[in-house]
This record gives C-alpha cells, structure tokens and sequence, in this order.
C-alpha cells in the first residue's frame, strides 16, 4: 500500500514539474513584444522593423497573407531588421503585411514610382542669373508626383551626366557648370530622389525614386559671319541676334533684336552716344563688338562673335579751292578743288592711291545729306578727276572722305592689311566762276557804207 501511494505521489509531482515547464515554455514563447516599423527606407528600398524581441519575423503581400502563406526570415542581430522588398514592382502599389511571433500584424504600403517626370531648361533667363548659383530659376519641371501645396522642385530631383556619371544633388548644376557642358554639348539625366518614411511608417510619409529622362544639352551653335558695311556704318545684325559693344574698357549690357524686319543695326546705335561718324567731333573710336544669337526658352544662346574695329580715321583736309601745286606728291594731305570754266570741276587729292582711296559725292541744291542713298563715287589716283557741270551743278555741296578699307591677310610679297572703316568727311559748297552777260543786238553792217563796228565787251566779276 505505502508503495502505491509512493508511486501515485512521483507521478502527481512528474505531473506538476510537467505542467510548471509547459507554463514556463510558454512564458518564454510570449515574452515578445509584437514588432513594430521603424522606418520605410525607399532609398535602399528595405523596410526597417523593430525586433522587439522577435526572434523570426514574418512578411508577405496582402494576398499571400490572406491565404496564410508567409515569408519567415530570422531577425537581424541588433534592434532592426532589415526586410527587402525589392523584388515589388515599382510602377504599381503593393501592400506589404508584417507580424512576429504573436501574430500582431502592420501594413506598409509601398508606393508606385512616378509616372511622369519631364524636365527643361529655359535659357533665355541663364544671363540673368550668376554664374555660382543653381540652375534652378532656369529648370521647368512638370510630374504627377507631389501637389499644388507642395510641387516637386528642383531640389527635389538629383542628377548625373551621361549614362555612368554618379547621381548628384541638384545643388551642385550650377550655371558655371552648364556653360562648360554648352561647349561640346552634354547629356544629362535627372529623376526625383527618393524619400524615405520615417514619419508615419506607413509608407505614405515617403517615396520611391522616380524614372530617370533624359535632358540634352545641345552644343553651343558656332560662331555666325556678321559683315560691316563701312561706308553706311552699319553692321549685319538681325532678328534673334543680340549685340554689345566694349568701348573704353566700358561693356554695354546685351541688347536684343525683336524686330523681324532688321536687317542691320547702325554703328550709332551700337555705340549709343550720339557718335555717326560723318564728322570729326562725331567720329567713331575703337570698340569691340560681340554678336550672338540670342537665347530662348528652347535654345541657348550661340558662341560669340566678336568684331574688333580701329578707330575712325579723321579727315583733317583742308580742301582748298585751286589747281594743286606742280610739285604736290603722296606727302600732301590737302584736297585741292578747282574749276574750269563751268564745265566741270576737277577734284586733285595728292595722296590718294589704291592703297589709301578717297570718294566723293555730290548733294544737289535743296537735297540734303544723307549716307544711306547718296552715291559715293572713288578716287584712286593722285592727279586730277574731272566731275561735269551736269553731276556737280553750282551751289551743290561735296562730300570728300576716304574710303572704307578692307582686311587682308599678309602674303609673301606683301603685308597684311588691316580693316578701316570710312573716315569722317569734309564739304566745300560749288561756286562756279561768273560768265559774262552779253546783251543780245541786231546790226546791219553794209560793206562801202556802213563804217567799221566795234564791240565793248565788260566781264562780270
């Protein structure tokens, strides 16, 4: 009997020790707290969760967990785990359903990409802006990514250039940089930087990193031909160019060509300080002037043209009424004029040659002067040109000045020559020498009769 009760008791107390283990396993099984979400890293595109414990976490999308299935993965050592989710299509939006070990479930919905980014640059506001700072101003920027609150910025998007350039922040596409890409052209690309959720851990709070486009930079066009005209003083500048000029060390600002129907700009606009040229208080001084064709929205502006002009030669003259002294050589500088008779003038300009050519022109009474319709006419040697009566009536004005000379470069026999525009000019007014008055009689002369006729003939002064 006391056999019996010994062996009833080691089995109630076999019993007990069995029940105390089972409590104490399962105390040890729910010691864990449930995980929760530390934060949605789009960037590396893992979802951070808090062990909290756990020993084996557990995922899966909201369908696979509807019918049970799940991914188990083994926590990370430390305070977080790591779970990618890489392998979710980026263009459409995935829940990702997590729990540990007792079961309590969190949501994190991840986001589709972007689905539309497109960028532009309006270079027709890069000289406004300096040349240490973003191209932001510049960058036109539409997406279905953010809001009318909040729109996606500049700064929100980060780039490289060409296919294995590194991405970069936006910060650093300064417009220093995009004028060194302009010389050979570039091609950039650019897409919006992820963001990760670290505020609502729901993966609403962030975003994934959007498609990346492409934006081409072209190559600055060459360099355009732009021709003076140095006997009208102007120069081929037309709609959609832009000049300024460089005079005593002082730069004008930019000035743009909006009217379609310019042709050419004159020296005097260009110049801007009441200066034509025509006269030697008026004559033009050294300058510099750059051409280019102007930026748009669409288009950057073109390289530069630059046209470097001398200053304006002076004509000092005299003219002098007069035949030129038999002995005149290319040292004398005067321009004689003198008449013969009243049937033409003869213009003598000692120093004139092929290389160093003189013109003239003739403003009628009542005509006045004016460059861009009077007919110039050359004078290529230093002896006498005879102008008719018919082209150089009395009391007409004649403009004498030298010639516009063109730029040629050196050959062996001879030097360069550089470019000259038209000097300024020098006017002496035609008056014609008096011819006599002669009053008209008739007399009848008979031969044996009538005495000898004589004639007093007085010349006017």
């Amino acid at each position: 009997m006391k056999k019996i009760k010994k062996m009833v008791k080691y089995v109630f107390l076999f019993g007990l020790a069995l029940v105390l283990l089972s409590l104490t396993d399962k105390d040890i099984a729910y010691a864990a707290y449930p995980v929760s979400i530390n934060m949605v890293d789009y960037e590396n595109e893992n979802i951070i969760v808090n062990n909290n414990g756990n020993a084996r976490i557990y995922f899966a999308t909201e369908n696979d967990a509807a019918r049970n299935s799940w991914e188990t993965m083994r926590a990370d050592t430390g305070l977080t785990s790591e779970i990618d989710f890489s392998w979710v299509s980026p263009t459409t939006t995935q829940t990702i359903v997590i729990k540990g070990e007792d079961g309590t479930q969190h949501r994190v919905t991840l986001r589709e990409r972007t689905r539309k980014l497109e960028v532009s640059i309006s270079y027709d506001k890069m000289s406004s802006i300096s040349k240490d700072i973003s191209i932001a101003p510049m960058v036109n920027i539409m997406s279905t990514a953010g809001s009318g609150e909040k729109p996606i910025t500049f700064l929100d998007l980060e780039w490289r250039k060409g296919e294995n350039g590194s991405w970069r922040p936006t910060s650093s596409l300064t417009v220093a940089q995009l004028e060194k890409l302009q010389i050979k052209g570039a091609d950039l690309y650019f897409r919006i930087k992820a963001t990760n959720d670290t505020t609502t851990r729901d993966g609403s709070g962030g975003r994934r990193v959007s498609k990346e486009v492409r934006l081409k930079i072209a190559k600055k066009a060459s360099p355009m031909v732009v021709g003076i005209d140095g006997e009208d003083f102007t120069a081929d500048i037309r709609y959609g160019k832009e000049y300024r000029a460089t005079v005593n060390g002082v730069t004008s600002n930019w000035v743009k060509v909006i009217d379609r129907s310019t042709r050419e700009v004159p020296l005097s606009v260009i110049v801007n300080d009441n200066r034509n040229g025509l006269t030697a208080d008026k004559s033009f001084p050294a300058m510099v002037i750059e051409i280019r064709s102007y930026a748009t929205a669409r288009a950057a502006a073109s390289k530069i043209t630059e046209i470097h002009l001398p200053a304006q030669r002076i004509l000092t003259g005299p003219i002098i009424e007069g035949e030129a002294p038999a002995d005149a050589d290319s040292s004398d500088s005067n321009i004689y004029v003198s008449y013969n008779g009243s049937a033409n003038i003869s213009i003598t300009i000692p120093s004139a040659s092929s290389d160093n050519p003189y013109q003239y022109c003739v403003v009628k009474p009542g005509d006045i002067f004016d460059i861009e319709r009077v007919a110039w006419y050359t004078i290529t040697r230093g002896t006498a040109v005879k102008v008719l009566a018919s082209r150089a009536t009395e009391g007409s004005e004649i403009f004498i000045r030298q010639k516009e000379i063109k730029s040629k470069p050196a050959t062996r026999t001879t030097a360069a020559v550089d470019y000259e525009l038209a000097s300024t000019y020098l006017t002496h007014k035609l008056e014609y020498p008096s011819v006599p008055v002669v009053e008209t009689k008739n007399l009848t002369f008979v031969k044996g009769i009538t005495e000898d006729l004589t004639f007093n003939i007085q010349l006017n002064n």
